[in-house]
Order: structure tokens, then C-alpha cells, then sequence
């Protein structure tokens, strides 16, 4: 193979430093994953249905999980490839979850073919490696939800449709369509607005091709359409099915849901403000990992009543807000004038994607976090591709040398934000009302076992019901898998009236500043007779 040869000898470099950005993103990506991984509420109900069709042979849902707080549920895909990971390599959470770090992985070297379609070769490289090291991307990546899939189908689905529009009757035009097909197949599958957006982006781009490249025959155009189409059907047949036997009831709470979420706040401006807000602050977070996957309303809220903290967080969010508004007014501009056609469709591309995403999230804008822009993940990496282009055609040399400086500093930043969430997740602090991991999960699940002295039921309360319902799905996962009873109270006879067995052992969490948990203690109207302190909870026995 004398081409392929002559092709890597030629990329040597390229290949080498694309070699790296991976292998630091597959460190960071895997470093301590099943100890740190988040394992939760919604990571416990999919186990269920997951270790239950790997190890008692139970159907696959012909639906995946609800979408949001609706009744309206997703493809299964997301449970497919769970399901997948668990045959082969074993049936546990941490398994379940390698299909979320797996594509993230694939999605580095994605992109960077992705963005070669329209940077040069050390422009896409440095917004690779950004990527690479995104605190956004990393914690994404490193536990079990659908959501976290999108990186690399919607990249997918975007590389071949921009190679269908740079060449539509190439050679490889259905090979791209097929690719196409696929990323649009599972991604509607993963995410409730790709559900709309890539439909309607699909029907703009080929209607482009149909009424305005007239050198194209129509049949080519047809053939790519129906290759997408078919792909994309094919791996949507099971809710297809559903749909029909139930004679349509999932569509319906879709429209039921979407309804409903566009009563809750009618106010469009206010939404508009939120929408805009929020994907000017996870721009900036996605590229440096400055600031949290906060709430939208807060983001122009300083966390920290410190003077000097508000000086240095409204200073951020000046420059915040300036690389999104100069990016965007950058993007139009460059869009506007460029005369290179393929280069042209990948900017197009991108315009129509954030604009349409923007309109469909509408509607939900009262409840939309950061991380609801996942699937924009690429837009602040094309924004500061075009930032770094003008710098160097305007200022030459200095220009160059401010885009080195503002690239390494980008990932510096990144990458000290890895290095505290590390640091957190090694001293157990993930472990709280909002975040639980597998590792600590495990050490309570151990203690509680060994603490039974071959009971087979046991109760488990806590202080505050987020952290006692935070702890309780997961640890309910590994006792049903145990063939143990577990039960949930309160401690309150005023408000349980079931019928209590008085034998069980009652264990209860708390956060480990809650109190001294002494012996003899009375806490919650019964006493303590053994306590374990964990790295940021303690669980107690209670006899009734």
C-alpha cells in the first residue's frame, strides 16, 4: 500500500501530536473510572434494566429513559449499547458506563477531521487538544447517560453531511450518507431537541441541494437522501414498533410534553435572555473550564459575596460574554465573505445548527442548565478557530504568537480544573446530596452487608432527604442484586404506619458534620449501636 505509506510518512508529525492529544484525553477519560465513576439514581435504574436482560434474559425496552421531567421517553439505543458493553465485558455499573468514555473517546479524532474540513492542519490540532483536556467533555464522559453519547454521533452526522454537501455525487457520497444516516439515527435517540433540530437541519440541506445546485442531478441528491433516511430508520426500529402498537402513545406525550413545558413561562424575551446567557457561559466553559454547569438564571450571579471574588468573576464574565458576541459577529462575517465553497457549507453547517438548536430550546428555557449544550460542543471550538485566523491575518507573526499564548493557557486552565476535580473526587467530596460515586457506594454497600449478620431485610433512612434518596437507588441496586430486602423510612411513626420489622437493622446516613454518633446515643428516636465513618458520611445502625 504505497499511497498509505507515502501518506503517513508525509503526516508523520501530525499523526504523532494527534497521537498524544488522544492519549491525554484517554488518561484523563479513564484515570481511577470505576472508583469515581457516578453511580446515582438515574445510573441505578438503568443497571437494573440492563444487569436484568444480561443475566435473566428480560426483554430490552422498545423505549429508552423518559426525556426530563416528562413521561416522554427516548430511543433505546442508549440501553442497546449498555447492554452490549455488559455481555462483553461483564455484568456491572462501571461496564454499563464504557460506552459513554468509549465514544467520547472516538470523538478526539473525530473532530479533528471534522475541523480540517475547514482550519488548517495546527488550527484544528490546538482546538482538538482543547477538547481533549475539556474539564466539560471529561466529566461527561466519565459515567452512564444518553446524553453523554452525542459528542461523537452528532460529529458523525455532521462530517458526513458536510462531505455530502461539499461532494454529492462523489464517489463516496452514499459511504457519507450512510455515516450521515447513523449519526442522525442515534443521536434523536440520545437528546429531545436533536429529536427536532437534526430533522429539520436534514430537510434544509438537501432542500439546498434540490433547488440550488442545479449542475447536480436530481436522482444522486434522491439516492444520499434515501441512504440518510433508510440508516437512520434502520436503527430506530424498535420505537417505530412501539409506536405502532400503542397506537401512538409515546408521540403523543411528546407533544403533550412539549406543550406543556412551553405554558410553564410564556415571557419570550426573558427566554431568549436565558437561552442567549447560558450558551455564552458554556462557550466559555467548554474551551477553559471556568465556572460550573450552573443554572442558567445564575449566570450572571456571582457565587462568592467576597468583593474580591465578584471583581474576578464579573471580570471573567466580561470576557465571557466579548469572545461570544466577537465570535458569533466573526462567524456571520466570515460566512458572508468566504468565497471557497466547501468551506462555506462547513460555516452554513454550523450557523444553521446553533440557530435552530436555539429555537427549539425555547420553550424549555426555564429549565435548562450548561449542560444542556453538549450537543453545541463544537461551537465555541469553531469560534476560537476563526478568533485565532484573524489574529494571524491581521497581525502576522504577533498574531500567531497571541493565538499560542491564548491556546496554552486555555488548556493550562483546563487542566488545573481537572486537577481540583481530581483532587475532590480522590478525598471522596463528589460524595454529597448532589453526586454519589461507585467507589464510595461500594465501601457503604460492604458495611451495610457485613453488618446484617445474615439478616436478609434491612431499613435505610438518613438525615435530609436529598443525601437519604441520593444513597438509597444505588445501594437498593447491589441488595436486589444480593437477593436482599431493602426498605426506605423515616423514622417517624406519626408518618409510617406500615408494619415494621422490629428485628431488621435501621442504617442511617448522615454528613459527617451532623454530629458526634457516640454510642447509646438516641438519634432520631433510636439508639445508636455502631457507626462507620465514610469520606464525607457517616452511617449508623439504629436499634428500633
Amino acid at each position: 500500500m504505497p499511497n498509505l505509506k507515502d501518506s503517513i510518512k508525509k503526516n508523520k508529525k501530525t499523526i504523532i501530536i494527534l497521537a498524544i492529544i488522544l492519549f491525554a484525553g484517554i488518561f484523563l477519560r479513564t484515570y481511577k473510572f470505576h472508583d469515581w465513576l457516578r453511580f446515582s439514581k438515574d445510573q441505578s435504574r438503568d443497571a437494573r434494566i440492563i444487569s436484568n436482560a444480561a443475566l435473566r434474559g428480560d426483554h430490552l425496552p422498545y423505549l429508552g429513559p423518559n426525556a426530563g421531567t416528562t413521561k416522554f421517553r427516548l430511543g433505546p439505543i442508549y440501553y442497546y449499547f449498555s447492554y452490549a458493553s455488559e455481555k462483553i465485558f461483564g455484568v456491572y455499573p462501571d461496564k454499563m458506563a464504557y460506552p459513554s468514555v468509549f465514544f467520547s473517546i472516538l470523538s478526539i479524532p473525530l473532530l479533528y477531521f471534522f475541523l480540517k474540513e475547514f482550519f488548517n492542519r495546527k488550527i484544528s490540532l490546538a482546538m482538538t487538544a482543547l477538547m481533549s483536556v475539556s474539564y466539560f467533555m471529561i466529566i461527561n464522559s466519565r459515567f452512564s447517560s444518553n446524553p453523554n453519547l452525542i459528542t461523537f454521533f452528532a460529529l458523525l452526522y455532521f462530517y458526513g453531511l458536510l462531505k455530502i454537501l461539499n461532494d454529492p455525487k462523489g464517489k463516496y457520497a452514499l459511504f457519507w450518507s450512510a455515516l450521515a444516516g447513523i449519526g442522525i439515527g442515534v443521536s434523536i435517540q440520545l437528546h429531545t431537541t436533536l429529536l427536532i433540530t437534526m430533522p429539520i437541519m436534514t430537510i434544509c440541506i438537501f432542500a439546498y441541494l434540490f433547488f440550488k445546485e442545479k449542475s447536480i442531478k436530481s436522482s444522486a441528491i434522491w439516492k444520499s437522501l434515501l441512504a440518510v433516511i433508510l440508516f437512520s430508520l434502520i436503527l430506530n426500529t424498535s420505537q417505530i414498533y412501539s409506536e405502532i402498537d400503542s397506537h401512538g402513545s409515546n408521540t403523543k406525550l411528546f407533544f403533550k410534553g412539549f406543550a406543556k413545558s412551553s405554558e410553564k413561562d410564556s415571557n419570550l424575551a426573558k427566554s431568549v435572555f436565558l437561552i442567549a446567557s447560558c450558551q455564552i457561559q458554556a462557550n466559555t466553559h467548554i474551551i477553559s473550564s471556568f465556572q460550573d454547569d450552573i443554572n442558567c438564571e445564575n449566570v450572571f450571579r456571582s457565587p462568592d459575596p467576597k468583593t474580591e471574588n465578584q471583581v474576578l468573576y464579573y471580570f471573567g464574565m466580561a470576557i465571557t460574554i466579548l469572545f461570544s458576541l466577537i465570535g458569533y459577529f466573526l462567524l456571520w462575517k466570515r460566512f458572508r465573505r468566504e468565497k471557497d465553497a466547501k468551506k462555506k457549507n462547513f460555516l452554513g453547517l454550523v450557523i444553521l445548527f446553533n440557530f435552530l438548536s436555539f429555537i427549539i430550546l425555547i420553550p424549555i428555557a426555564n429549565i435548562i442548565f450548561v449542560g444542556y449544550f453538549i450537543n453545541l460542543f463544537f461551537i465555541p471550538l469553531v469560534l476560537l478557530g476563526i478568533f485565532i485566523e484573524e489574529s494571524q491575518n491581521k497581525f502576522g507573526k504577533i498574531g500567531v504568537n497571541i493565538a499560542i499564548l491564548a491556546v496554552t493557557l486555555l488548556i493550562a486552565s483546563s487542566l488545573v480544573r481537572d486537577g481540583f476535580a481530581a483532587d475532590r473526587y480522590a478525598k471522596g467530596l463528589e460524595n454529597n446530596s448532589k453526586n454519589s460515586t461507585l467507589g464510595e457506594v461500594e465501601l457503604m454497600r460492604d458495611y451495610i452487608f457485613s453488618s446484617l449478620n445474615g439478616y436478609n431485610h434491612f431499613y435505610f433512612s438518613g438525615h435530609g432527604n436529598a443525601l437519604t434518596s441520593r444513597f438509597f437507588a444505588p445501594i437498593e441496586y447491589f441488595s436486589k442484586e444480593a437477593g436482599i430486602k431493602i426498605e426506605g423510612t423515616s423514622l417517624d411513626s406519626s408518618r409510617d404506619d406500615r408494619k415494621i420489622d422490629k428485628n431488621a437493622p435501621i442504617f442511617y446516613i448522615e454528613e459527617n458534620s451532623v454530629g458526634n454518633n457516640k454510642l447509646g446515643q438516641i438519634r432520631e428516636g433510636h439508639v445508636i449501636i455502631s457507626s462507620q465513618k465514610f469520606s464525607s458520611q457517616t452511617i449508623l445502625i439504629l436499634k428500633h
